[in-house]
């Protein structure tokens, strides 16, 4: 909330937030909460939730006339066709481990982001050190398979890290069901420059060779 809350401030636009999953609006809920509402209207939030009864509820959560939500799923391949916008971050929330697999998600929030975009990925599960473990069920009233995934951290990683530039991997605990649950947060960045901040927030740092070198022409040119 904080990282959205300082590019925000930062964007020469208004923050594009795809949000994949939207867990009864949780997130959406805070950041709206937690920011002034001059700051808040900084942030377009756009959430994709899988099926039309739950988007029907959370569309009555909506506390800016620009938000939206979306029936999508993030598991069609070419996703980002159907959706013409692009996003400066994509937050994919204890979702990934329902699905089928994870590369073709981990694709469409590739082509989702604008250059320069941030992907924020939470597993609920933490990830196992040698395998995959594909796991799919049955659960009363509810129709299709219950898909919770564990995937091996390496594979996984690699992955990630053909599309996104790493720029960390977080660890955190949460309780379940009396249980402290581990979770694992992977955040990566697209690839390519960013036309959407403000030129005057830029530092621009010389190598220290060449600055080194333009003091001691300055010293000459003085001297002479």
């Amino acid at each position: 909330y904080e990282w959205l809350g300082k590019q925000a401030r930062q964007s020469a636009h208004a923050l594009a937030w795809c949000d994949v999953g939207v867990l009864s609006m949780v997130d959406y809920l805070n950041v709206r909460k937690r920011f002034d509402p001059v700051l808040s209207a900084r942030i377009a939030y756009t959430g994709l939730e899988l099926g039309e009864p739950i988007a029907k509820v959370a569309r009555e959560q909506l506390r800016d006339a620009r938000d939206r939500i979306l029936v999508s799923d993030i598991e069609e391949p070419g996703l980002a066709l159907s959706i013409p916008d692009r996003f400066d971050v994509v937050s994919i929330r204890h979702v990934l481990n329902h699905c089928r697999y994870y590369e073709v998600p981990l694709q469409n929030a590739f082509e989702l982001l604008r250059p320069g975009g941030k992907v924020f990925v939470n597993l609920h599960m933490k990830c196992s050190d040698d395998r995959d473990i594909l796991e799919a069920r049955t659960m009363p009233g509810v129709p299709g398979e219950y898909i919770e995934n564990v995937y091996e951290f390496s594979r996984l990683l690699r992955y990630f890290s053909s599309l996104f530039a790493v720029e960390s991997v977080e660890e955190i605990d949460s309780v379940h069901d009396r249980r402290n649950k581990p979770n694992q947060i992977l955040i990566g960045v697209k690839p390519g420059y960013t036309d959407r901040i403000r030129p005057e927030i830029i530092t621009v740092r010389s190598p220290w060779l060449t600055r080194a070198r333009g003091m001691l022409q300055r010293r000459w040119a003085w001297w002479g």
